[in-house]
């Protein structure tokens, strides 16, 4: 309940003033990147002919459960402060604000029209935020490009927030973290699935994800975040 209060009031508060996001990027002007300013196998940052057919030096002979990547910048300032605002302060609008530009970035091979997912948050999470920042985005970019939204994907526990964990810790408690509603297979069955999250970091998250959309019958999984952190060699 306090959390929808806190919504709503910001909500009006964006209303009668200047938004966060308009203040934000009128202190820092900010553009997404190009699709050449990263590799779209691992999302890490590369120069222009710097990716090949495998991928980057960062990632080359590497699998992922994923067959792309499509991200609006590095995980850097200022999108760490955008971020961080969509997430710990209440500016939610930042969610639907990044869904819209990542429609607009998404590039795709599919033959037919996608299925939006996004990474879930456990309810308590949600209760305590009052938003899951990645459902917001899913649904800015399912609108944009009029493609359908669906929740195949549960949160399985409740874990501590990844920013407070290790790259090792991150990769453990991923396991087993999600998991498929029952009629996952009835909504993502020989879809191809757009994979929405805020950051790819240590990729834990996304790749257990990932995985089990696969298992669930997924044609092909396209990851789709705000920013990327580049890989470790």
């Amino acid at each position: 309940m306090f959390a929808f209060l806190r919504r709503a009031v910001t909500a009006l508060l964006d209303a009668l003033l200047p938004s966060p996001i308009t203040l934000a990027l009128a202190e820092t002007p900010w553009q997404p990147d190009t699709v050449h300013a990263y590799c779209p196998r691992c999302g890490s940052s590369a120069g222009f002919g710097a990716v090949k057919a495998d991928g980057c030096s960062r990632c080359v002979g590497q699998r992922f459960p994923w067959a792309r990547v499509t991200r609006l910048g590095a995980w850097e300032e200022p999108l760490q402060a955008f971020v961080g605002a969509m997430k710990y302060r209440q500016h939610w609008a930042w969610a639907p604000w990044f869904g819209t530009h990542l429609a607009e970035a998404l590039r795709l091979d599919a033959p037919a029209a996608p299925v939006v997912v996004c990474v879930p948050m456990h309810w308590r999470r949600r209760l305590e935020r009052g938003y899951n920042q990645a459902d917001l985005m899913a649904e800015a970019l399912a609108k944009t490009r009029q493609w359908p939204l669906a929740h195949p994907l549960k949160r399985a526990r409740h874990d501590p927030k990844q920013m407070s964990l290790s790259r090792n810790q991150r990769l453990l408690h991923a396991r087993g973290a999600f998991a498929l509603r029952k009629n996952a297979a009835r909504q993502i069955g020989g879809r191809h699935v757009i994979l929405v999250d805020d950051v790819l970091t240590t990729g834990a998250t996304l790749r257990q994800c990932a995985r089990l959309l696969r298992r669930a019958g997924a044609a092909s999984v396209h990851v789709a975040v705000v920013a990327a952190a580049d890989r470790r060699k």
